[in-house]
């Protein structure tokens, strides 16, 4: 992301964001990013109650009918198979409070003294974040639907760069942001223009799996 003297310009347009612990999804990040953005391009449309999400079960429905997730989806090219249970579900707890702190850090309604004293450094480290990109937060924790491709999920972060420069040409529009405690963030662009036809053909075929229940 670094650019040459006279060739930066600031970023301008939407930019998603998915806060991650470790980006052992690898590439597989930039195809849920995509998902997510294609699908947000329809936020025009309000669901209303059409679109409804299980937190128990994490199901979406759209008109009461079951929709496939975005993370399900995908599922299958993240293998986590070398990670003990115990420490997956660890990370899961933790990716949940840390999307919480955040997503009221946004609102405004963050209570910092409830905070258990290992978030405190991952909310120095978003906050930093904000101070050095001018990172602008217009939703977070958006639920999204695809009408045409019927598929739905819940993006972290939409907003916009205020002080982040990037080269000149078409920048990012998707990143995942790494918020650990004890280590400085990481902010990396995924900007493969491939990303949503390689998540269209996952989505086909999941779909093919469920229809002939496989």
């Amino acid at each position: 992301m670094g650019s040459q003297p006279g060739e930066d310009r600031l970023m301008e347009q939407l930019a998603y964001i998915d806060i991650k612990r470790s980006f052992m999804a690898g590439a597989a990040i930039g195809l849920q990013l995509a998902a997510y953005e294609a699908a947000a391009r329809y936020e025009h449309e309000p669901p209303g109650d059409r679109l409804t999400f299980d937190e128990a079960t994490h199901i979406y429905y759209w008109d009461g009918q079951r929709v496939p997730n975005v993370t399900s989806i995908i599922g299958d090219l993240i293998d986590y198979s070398m990670v003990p249970a115990y420490t997956l579900e660890i990370a899961r707890q933790k990716g949940v409070a840390v999307h919480k702190m955040i997503e009221l850090e946004a609102r405004g309604d963050l209570d910092e003294d409830s905070l258990p004293t290992w978030m405190r450094p991952v909310l120095a480290e978003w906050r930093r974040f904000i101070i050095e990109t001018g990172f602008v937060v217009i939703a977070s924790e958006q639920r999204v639907y695809h009408p045409k491709l019927g598929y739905a999920g819940t993006y972290d972060l939409k907003g916009k760069f205020t002080i982040l420069k990037l080269q000149h040409g078409r920048p990012p529009a998707r990143f995942a942001l790494k918020l650990r405690e004890n280590e400085p963030y990481r902010l990396e662009p995924y900007d493969d223009p491939n990303d949503f036809n390689v998540f269209t053909a996952c989505l086909i075929r999941h779909k093919w799996q469920e229809v002939n229940q496989l």
